[in-house]
């Protein structure tokens, strides 16, 4: 930051009005990117479910056309740690969304380039405006696959307490932590053609799910 401010305040290189002006564009069009971005994934939350109950479908269909239509119970003891959540969304709930940095340093390179023309404080500012769009967009990202694969375990949880299956019921709600303790992920379903609702809740921090059944 120290050679930021000192690039802004020179002034014989005769870019400080331009380096401002973009300055400000570059600011304004970070929060712009922010917001659609947010907008987006609003607006798609229902197309990712009907993704994910597609694809739960065709796993159950192959299911019912296997000999059997079970699991066995070794397959039953590896798929899962005996909470109802499988040991890989264990894992992967424990792990903290945290972007890799892969995002901010593509940003960083594709807005030094955009200010390039503004000279070397334009490179510097394009790159941290940059680097700070493209660090949000990675986790924006991270964020949509996380609450995905807690989707997805939430179907899994259900099916456990009550033997529905996907096809049978349908998402109506979800609720996540507030930043309050002991807050859980609230999941909401109905079955379908009737009025009988369940919830399956998550504890963060047990990874135990709970099942009840609403009205």
């Amino acid at each position: 930051m120290p050679i930021l401010v000192a690039v802004l305040q020179t002034t014989d290189l005769g870019v400080t009005e331009s380096l401002l002006l973009f300055l400000v564009f570059g600011v304004s069009g970070l929060f712009i990117v922010i917001s659609m971005m947010e907008r987006d994934l609003e607006e798609n939350i229902g197309d990712l479910q009907s993704d994910l109950n597609k694809g739960f479908d065709r796993v159950v269909d192959a299911i019912e056309e296997s000999p059997d239509g079970s699991e066995s119970g070794e397959d039953e003891e590896m798929r899962t740690d005996g909470s109802g959540l499988p040991d890989e969304t264990d894992e992967k709930i424990e792990a903290e969304i945290e972007p890799s940095g892969s995002g901010a340093f593509g940003g960083m390179l594709a807005g030094g380039a955009a200010g390039l023309p503004f000279g070397p404080a334009g490179v510097v500012v394009g790159g941290i405006l940059g680097g700070l769009i493209g660090n949000e967009i990675e986790y924006q990202n991270l964020k949509e696959q996380e609450q995905a694969r807690l989707k997805d375990a939430a179907y899994d949880a259900l099916f456990r307490h009550t033997g529905l299956r996907q096809n049978t019921i349908e998402l109506i709600d979800i609720t996540g932590p507030r930043n309050t303790e002991n807050s859980n992920w609230h999941f909401d379903f109905r079955e379908r053609g009737r009025q009988h609702k369940h919830r399956v809740e998550l504890d963060p921090e047990s990874k135990v799910w709970t099942h009840q059944r609403i009205e």
